[in-house]
């Protein structure tokens, strides 16, 4: 009797679930598409809180992608034709607003029929590399300085487009000055308080787009991590204290909800980092801004670099050389810091310059030396996790600071205007600093090579060690 009611209620679900449809979302939750049902007369957004949706016999989802739909097809549909359902669906183009239906334990759209192994997804975003026209640039924007060129990181295949970022840019020397960007907030699910990803509406959007400058995404801006290590094994020759110097080309943006797509900008965001730093303190600070950032407190995040890496001599470490190597056309320089201005969008938080020492040589100098401002990390309450490392010289040495401290630092000055000016006066003529370019001309010792003279030995180091 009880096989007998177990076949029976198989009997009657099954059915029920073969009616049924599974609405699938893709891996990646940045290309799920923004779907809603009509619940009597109004219109509610579907959660992603799954990877799939059941839908129910004859019920109609809508979705809309920004960037238009593409019919994902499961893989094993490719190569396979053992599976009945993978039969060939017939794929929209160029539509963003799809309305589909479960009819008889299939999804349909139009009369057609979507295979159950078609992930339904958004296109990729394809994004733009702009010039932003000197007459646009306000008092407000004055963070790059004179001479350097400020470019837009946005899309172009969305309505509206969305900026990622701004990048302040020396195409003379080829390298990266600053980066500025907004902080952005995870929403909360209101019916269980989980996060929601955060998707690219999120970003402000851009104004209309300048011209595009093509060739800085493809290009090659500065030599590969191979041969970098191979440059100075070879010049630790005359300097064994080089063999420290573990330094690796990485894009100075390092974490955050859209690090994917500061990836795409190749070499462009690139600086040169010393290992220990970027791997450990600064992971360690980014990660407790993005806790702090990630449903309330609002920021304008500045980064850049400043100075150059000193490294003692070897047969006197009281003596410091600069640290100069041979990159392509260029010839590049190590920085001494990677510094992060985070300037509070909502008054919540004080106004707050963070500081990473790029360098393994700390512990040559005097600590005045290397933190050249009163460390308030102590007193910011959201580090508090974290900070215990922050003066480990092996981890990369980090400190805080607010604008009052620094007035009186001889850095001040190589730190953008904009960002020192907004509650600091100061004299220019005070204030006296070489040049990056005088004191590297008058180096007793230097590592400066010819293009040419420096990729040959290079290329005979290869060769000896083959």
């Amino acid at each position: 009797m009880f096989k007998f009611k177990i076949l029976w209620i198989f009997c009657y679900l099954l059915p029920m679930v073969w009616s049924d449809c599974i609405l699938q979302f893709p891996h990646n939750m940045e290309y799920v598409p923004e779907w809603k049902t009509e619940i009597g007369k109004r219109w509610f957004k579907i959660p992603y809180i799954t990877r799939g949706l059941l839908m129910k016999e004859g019920e109609t989802f809508e979705g809309h992608c920004p960037t238009k739909f593409n019919f994902e097809e499961n893989p094993r549909c490719s190569y396979s034709t053992e599976f009945d359902d993978c039969s060939e669906t017939s794929s929209p183009s160029d539509i963003e607003t799809l309305t589909i239906t479960c009819d008889g334990g299939l999804l349909g759209y139009n009369n057609n029929i979507i295979s159950p192994h078609t992930t339904l997804r958004c296109n990729d975003v394809d994004w733009s590399i702009s010039q932003w026209e000197t007459m646009e640039i306000s008092e407000s924007e004055s963070w790059c300085r004179d001479k350097h060129q400020i470019f837009t990181l946005s899309t172009k295949n969305l309505k509206p487009n969305r900026t990622l970022a701004y990048i302040c840019y020396d195409l003379n020397e080829f390298s990266l000055q600053a980066v500025k960007y907004k902080t952005v907030h995870h929403q909360v699910n209101n019916w269980n308080t989980k996060l929601m990803p955060i998707t690219l509406s999120s970003l402000p959007t851009t104004s209309p787009l300048s011209n595009e400058v093509k060739f800085l995404n493809p290009s090659f801006l500065h030599i590969q991590n191979e041969l970098l290590q191979d440059q100075l094994e070879y010049i630790s020759d005359a300097n064994a204290w080089l063999k420290l110097a573990n330094y690796e080309y990485g894009s100075i943006i390092q974490s955050g909800p859209y690090l994917r797509y500061f990836k795409q900008y190749n070499e462009l965001l690139d600086i040169l980092w010393w290992h220990n730093l970027r791997i450990t303190n600064w992971q360690r600070f980014l990660n407790a801004f993005e806790e702090h950032t990630k449903t309330e407190n609002t920021y304008d995040v500045y980064m850049g670099t400043l100075d150059v890496v000193k490294i003692p001599s070897w047969s006197n470490p009281n003596e410091m050389e600069y640290l100069e190597l041979e990159n392509g056309f260029v010839n590049g320089t190590a920085p001494q810091y990677v510094w992060t201005y985070l300037e509070s969008g909502d008054d919540k938080n004080p106004d707050l310059y963070v500081f990473g020492y790029n360098s393994p040589y700390a512990e040559f100098f005097n600590y005045n030396d290397v933190a050249f401002c009163r460390d308030i990390c102590d007193e910011i309450d959201w580090l508090k996790d974290v900070r215990s490392t922050f003066h480990y010289a092996n981890f990369g040495f980090i400190f805080c600071c607010n604008l009052d401290s620094l007035k009186d630092s001889p850095y001040v000055q190589k730190l953008p205007h904009r960002l020192t000016s907004r509650r600091l006066l100061y004299q220019k003529e005070n204030v006296s600093v070489p040049s990056q370019a005088s004191r590297i001309e008058n180096l007793k010792t230097n590592f400066k090579f010819k293009a040419l003279e420096g990729l040959n030995r290079i290329k005979e180091f290869l060769r000896k060690k083959e």
